[in-house]
């Protein structure tokens, strides 16, 4: 866990902190006295183990409070507070060797029931095989048509949403104080293999309809796409999810095997669980995929191996199957449905070792087996190797450059057929070094650190700020270089330059290329990359659609996190239009409509900013007398003398107190109303949430008042600190109310 990641994670507890360094031993001790606990003892040993696996602190506290009053209630601590303690302790101190021999590291993995399962499935001494398990349909269900297109229509091909999102998920299941390494192994299946899925993929015929499985088994020369993270969590927790499971319990094999497009429990991830599946599907041709997994389970660390596909709805006996399959093994019990579990222990192992070319030794993760991927060009038939190349480059850059501490904070492989295909960058490629130095620049920022280093290579940084409420909603940094020239292929990248790359704050996973224009001096190019601050980055990843390759304002509820997202684009805007165009008018508006500064000044009258207040005294009668024989201004109208401007008691809100003046004669009485309105930074009318009160001489109607010519009156009007407030009057001829 690096220093940025630790102080965001002691924010919650900086109340508790005493340390005078930040580590993580100093910081799960502030949580555990937050909770009341001593950061010593029992309690303090199980949370650094919890954490030591993998829990979030405040995960690590819930688990040490949870075994704590389980051990007060029994004999000892429960077998999984046992087996999490111990399996976390032995790693730290063996530096991750659970076991010095294998025969009883192989013991230990196999859970009884795995064991004499795999007894009673093979009694030949051969591997032994899945078994078929489909999904029937009821209430609500949705068919496996219908759940390949919850992705919607990505901006990328199957292929580049296959790389985002496994990335997205692996970077997401890192383990604390780990770097996660990603391995794409692309790879053609071997006579033993092709073998063993044959047998194992054994349906019922009225259920191959649209599945396509043997036909992609008969293939000459069938490919297989393996994806392998290490250094992350693995898929733990239960392995059904017809039950509930605690929240202090991983949710994670229930929730990418078994669940459809479940949120991942990851502050500030840039992942969901389910559509990074659906695009592993998407990616095979015969919509299928082999997914092996070692984590910790209740017992201890645990094989685990299942197989997933994805086809059209079909009718077996009579009775209608939502398309949905697995294969895996089949658990039966008395007075309960059949459901599919996961080979595990020693099946999945053996397995798993004869099916993918990287191993679990001691170390935890998963393993993605992507059958017959779509990895030929249409056309031509030929292999799509460099191209898979420029995907992993283009989409993943972010993981393979070191940051501004020379730290690589996702390594990434790529094999095909055998050999490893280079993945970096050469020294040559000047939008890549453009990128790179733009976040780094940023990446230095926002962690406390100088960028002089930076600026002094001609980057730019600029604060995106929103001013209704002034608030600090990213960076945005912009490195120029000299363009290549088109006749040196070798020095053609494949990053798309003049654009923003946008991404999010702690994923720093590419989003989007936000595309602009060139600069008018030839033969110079530019690249920026913009990152929201840790406070924002939740508005920006709620915006995003399932396959996060978009920021989408009009699809948020929260109006306060669409304002943030719609401001940030507007103001990156400017700042590209500045950049572009240095001597154009400062005070043009570049998007046809009035900039806000202007807004704000025409409405500093009533703008939540104490330093464009205009405040008059109130002036004696002689003053007005004098003032009204010589004023111009027109008889039955009202005049703003004074305003003062307070935070409402409710929070989020403004109270703004008008003190006005009925320009007639005096005596004559006036019916007056008040009418407020508001506008949002981006421009947009809205009366949401706005009131409007007389504080004297009321009517019956809120916004309707009595005055008298020549006297003052006060009015109150209460709106959302995010918008802009403008109020009219509009006086009446009658003079009853």
């Amino acid at each position: 866990m690096n220093e940025e990641e630790l102080l965001e994670a002691l924010v919650p507890v900086r109340g508790y902190f005493t340390a005078k360094e930040v580590t993580r031993g100093t910081v799960l001790a502030a949580y555990l006295r937050r909770e009341g606990l001593k950061p010593t003892g029992d309690s303090w040993m199980t949370a650094q183990a919890a954490l030591g696996a993998g829990m979030s602190f405040e995960e690590a506290v819930g688990f040490a409070i949870k075994i704590s009053s389980s051990d007060d209630e029994s004999e000892g601590p429960s077998a999984y507070g046992r087996s999490l303690r111990s399996s976390a302790i032995i790693r730290q101190s063996a530096q991750g060797r659970i076991h010095d021999d294998q025969s009883n590291h192989k013991e230990m993995d196999q859970p009884a029931d795995s064991r004499s399962c795999r007894t009673s499935i093979e009694s030949d001494g051969s591997l032994p095989r899945f078994r078929w398990f489909a999904k029937r349909t009821t209430a609500g269900d949705m068919d496996g048509e219908g759940l390949q297109r919850l992705l919607g229509a990505p901006g990328h091909d199957n292929l580049s949403v296959l790389v985002r999102e496994t990335a997205q998920n692996s970077w997401d299941a890192r383990r604390v104080g780990e770097s996660p390494n990603l391995t794409y192994i692309l790879k053609r299946a071997e006579p033993d293999v092709i073998s063993w899925l044959r047998s194992s993929f054994q349906t019922p015929k009225d259920a191959q309809a649209g599945l396509r499985i043997q036909e992609s088994l008969d293939r000459p020369g069938l490919r297989l796409l393996e994806i392998s993270d290490r250094g992350t969590t693995g898929l733990g927790g239960p392995t059904r999810n017809d039950i509930k499971i605690p929240e202090d319990i991983p949710h994670d094999f229930v929730n990418l095997v078994l669940n459809i497009g479940v949120p991942r429990d990851v502050d500030k991830g840039g992942g969901t669980y389910g559509f990074g599946k659906i695009a592993s599907y998407r990616a095979s041709r015969c919509r299928t995929a082999i997914i092996w997994t070692r984590c910790i389970a209740e017992t201890g660390p645990e094989h685990r191996l299942i197989a997933v596909s994805l086809g059209p709805s079909f009718d077996l006996h009579g009775r209608m199957h939502t398309g949905h399959h697995w294969w895996g093994r089949i658990a039966t019990q008395e007075s309960e449905a059949d459901r599919v579990e996961p080979l595990t222990g020693g099946d999945a192992e053996q397995i798993g070792a004869l099916l993918f070319s990287t191993p679990f030794r001691d170390d935890f993760g998963t393993s993605i087996l992507i059958i017959d991927p779509d990895v030929e060009d249409e056309e031509s038939g030929k292999l799509r190797r460099e191209e898979l190349a420029d995907i992993i480059r283009t989409q993943l850059w972010p993981k393979i450059l070191p940051d501004h501490t020379n730290h690589v904070p996702m390594p990434i492989r790529l094999n095909i057929d055998g050999e490893d295909f280079s993945l970096n960058f050469p020294e040559l490629d000047r939008p890549y070094a453009a990128f790179g130095k733009a976040l780094n620049a940023i990446r230095a920022v926002q962690s406390g650190q100088s960028a002089t280093s930076f600026v002094r290579q001609g980057v730019e940084i600029h604060e995106i700020w929103s001013q209704r409420p002034k608030f600090l909603l990213g960076h945005l940094a912009i490195s120029t270089f000299v363009r290549a020239p088109s006749d040196k292929a070798e020095l053609i990248s494949a990053l798309p330059v003049n654009s923003i790359c946008l991404m999010r704050h702690a994923a720093e996973l590419v989003v989007k290329y936000e595309g602009y224009s060139a600069l008018p001096e030839p033969d110079v190019d530019w690249c920026a990359v913009f990152k929201p601050t840790v406070v924002t980055d939740d508005a920006f990843a709620e915006s995003e659609p399932p396959a996060h390759d978009d920021w989408l304002p009009d699809s948020l509820d929260n109006r306060q996190h669409k304002i943030i997202v719609n401001v940030s684009k507007r103001e990156r805007r400017n700042k590209i239009s500045s950049f572009l165009q240095p001597l154009s008018p400062p005070n043009e508006s570049r998007n046809g409509n009035t900039p806000t500064g202007e807004l704000a000044n025409a409405l500093s009258w009533l703008v939540p900013q104490e330093s464009k207040i205009n405040e008059k005294r109130i002036p004696n009668k002689k003053a007005m007398a004098k003032r009204r024989k010589h004023s111009s201004r027109k008889a039955g109208t009202v005049t703003v003398l004074k305003q003062e401007r307070m935070l409402s008691p409710d929070m989020g809100f403004v109270e703004v107190t008008l003190v006005i003046k009925l320009e007639e004669d005096p005596g004559v009485i006036r019916a007056v109303e008040a009418h407020a309105t508001a506008k949002t930074e981006i421009g947009n009318e809205s009366t949401d949430k706005i009131s409007v009160d007389w504080l004297v001489n009321s009517s019956g109607d809120s916004n309707v008042g009595q005055m008298v010519g020549g006297e003052l009156a006060e009015v109150k009007i209460r709106f959302p600190e995010y918008l802009l407030a403008e109020i009219s009057f509009n006086v009446r001829a009658e003079a009853n109310v």
